[in-house]
């Protein structure tokens, strides 16, 4: 039986992890911030300190396409997202790595503020957009995309890596008749 092998390096204790560690400690700092100026849950407050506003009118401060996602509305709001940020991001760090987690979460940050701002250009109202939702529902993403690869290929081909699951036998779980007749006829494994 071999052993499960993951993308990234081994890594124990400490180091574990640590990537989804400091972006928590990075929006813990943020909310402290929010606290220490009585900006929680205050709208003119958060866009000062860098939420989106929702009339989507940057004004060239396109620093806000990040610092939004740092902030948060009240303590359920950023209790919510840090544990599901503790709980899916260490799931995906511990597969792909720290730089290609960390890549994820902060391409999902931007690309939610460009959808975000879009919506709010056309239905533009008072108020501010604060939060880390969108970076954590990338990794969410992401996480879901490893766990259909690696079932629909250990259920084709046995045991897998995650690399030979994403890079080879995610295909099957979209398109499953015409690809993975191809790759029997192939007989590709993965590795």
């Amino acid at each position: 039986m071999s052993a499960r092998r993951t993308g990234s390096p081994s890594r124990t204790g400490v180091f574990q992890n640590s990537g989804t560690f400091l972006l928590i400690l990075a929006i813990a700092a943020g909310f402290g911030i929010e606290i220490a100026t009585n900006s929680v849950g205050n709208d003119d407050a958060l866009l000062k300190l860098g939420a989106l506003p929702d009339n989507g009118q940057l004004r060239g401060e396109v620093w806000r396409f990040a610092t939004y996602s740092f902030l948060h509305f009240n303590w359920l709001h950023f209790l919510l997202n840090v544990g599901l940020l503790l709980w899916i991001g260490r799931i995906v760090e511990q597969q792909l790595g720290t730089g290609r987690g960390a890549l994820i979460y902060f391409v999902s940050v931007i690309c939610s503020a460009a959808v975000i701002l879009l919506v709010h250009n056309l239905h533009p109202k008072e108020g501010a957009t604060v939060g880390a939702s969108g970076g954590v529902f990338g990794l969410l993403g992401a996480a879901l995309i490893i766990r259909t690869a690696t079932i629909a290929c250990e259920d084709r081909f046995g045991s897998c890596s995650l690399p030979g699951s994403v890079s080879r036998c995610f295909p099957i779980s979209v398109s499953p008749v015409t690809l993975a007749e191809s790759l029997a006829e192939y007989r590709w494994r993965c590795s």
